[in-house]
């Protein structure tokens, strides 16, 4: 018997189609040819729900000037995902649009100065913010302290009451400062235990040691510490 070949060639849009019966090289090919419509699906623009875990030092619900970020604080949606909050406190979803619940987990040792979920609606294209304050259960204090430079005026090194703009000092707790014009840096923190370090810039070296653990015992305790250079 004869074998029959069927040849379908699609062009584009919706048409009956065309049928023809042709010979070729012992074959019997039956020809199809019509036009079909392709439909694209459009992908939907994404939405976005991004916000600030902060230290609520004052409990106003608001994050001021000076109220850092409190990283690694875990903030979930009510699909199911979670992120933990960046060095500076951040997080960030990339979502359908649509409403959704946001959720913080207050982290150990604070209590929540705002609601701990809040309901927010995503447009495409669009952010959406939610923001938590947090304020630690002891209360706060302060490390302050200042970076002088050393001399050495022919009986040895001697401090100069001189103090070393632009040094970085930070705390085991991830806060840095630099210090200002005058020398000077602060942290104001929850009432804990402490280790602070400076970084030494180049051109310098370091009178006694690079760090120092201090210890806040109540709120509105300051702890001081000196760091020396030549």
């Amino acid at each position: 018997g004869r074998i029959n070949r069927i040849r379908i060639t699609a062009i584009g849009t919706a048409r009956a189609p065309d049928v023809r019966h042709e010979q070729n090289q012992g074959f019997r090919e039956t020809i199809i040819s019509s036009e079909v419509t392709v439909t694209r699906n459009r992908p939907v623009r994404a939405a976005y729900i991004r916000g600030v875990v902060f230290n609520d030092y004052n409990s106003d619900g608001d994050q001021d000037s000076g109220e850092h970020g409190l990283a690694g604080v875990t903030v979930r949606l009510n699909t199911g995902a979670r992120k933990l909050t960046t060095a500076s406190g951040q997080y960030a979803f990339r979502v359908d649009p649509g409403t959704y619940t946001v959720t913080e987990t207050d982290p150990s040792g604070y209590n929540s100065t705002t609601p701990n979920a809040v309901v927010v609606t995503a447009t495409k294209g669009a952010v959406v913010m939610a923001n938590f304050g947090d304020r630690a259960i002891g209360g706060y204090g302060t490390i302050l302290g200042g970076v002088e430079l050393w001399a050495d005026e022919g009986g040895g090194l001697e401090p100069t009451h001189d103090g070393v703009p632009g040094v970085e000092i930070y705390l085991n707790s991830g806060q840095r400062d630099t210090t200002n014009n005058l020398g000077v840096f602060s942290f104001l923190v929850p009432v804990l235990s402490y280790t602070v370090t400076m970084v030494v810039p180049p051109g310098f070296a370091a009178v006694g040691p690079l760090s120092v653990d201090k210890t806040l015992g109540a709120e509105g305790d300051t702890a001081l510490v000196l760091f020396g250079l030549v």
